[in-house]
């Protein structure tokens, strides 16, 4: 990542949101949940404040309402649309930025 500089950083994970599955949602960093379920994963909360005060850069979360959050399972339909959706509009507009 300190190679590309970058001035926005955005992740995407799975976030319960009690919506429909597949519903994406910007998630305010504050609204983020700062305990982790597992010894060996890293909060998002503490990666996105590692990641914006080490890059210098803004950070913003966008969740995905997982159908469920089982360990090992198969991506549901409604989120493999929901992220082949967000492929599309964030590849439209890098694509605009980079030839503008």
């Amino acid at each position: 990542m300190r190679t590309f500089h970058p001035e926005i950083v955005i992740l995407i994970d799975a976030a319960h949101m009690d919506e429909t599955p597949g519903t994406v949602q910007w998630i305010p960093l504050d609204a983020i949940d700062g305990v982790s379920a597992s010894s060996h994963s890293l909060p998002l909360s503490m990666l996105a404040s590692y990641i914006a005060v080490e890059m210098g850069c803004d950070v913003f979360v966008l969740g995905i309402q997982p159908m469920h959050n089982a360990v090992d399972t198969v991506l549901s339909a409604p989120v493999r649309f929901a992220m082949d959706e967000i492929v599309k509009e964030m590849t439209r507009i890098f694509l605009n930025v980079s030839m503008g």
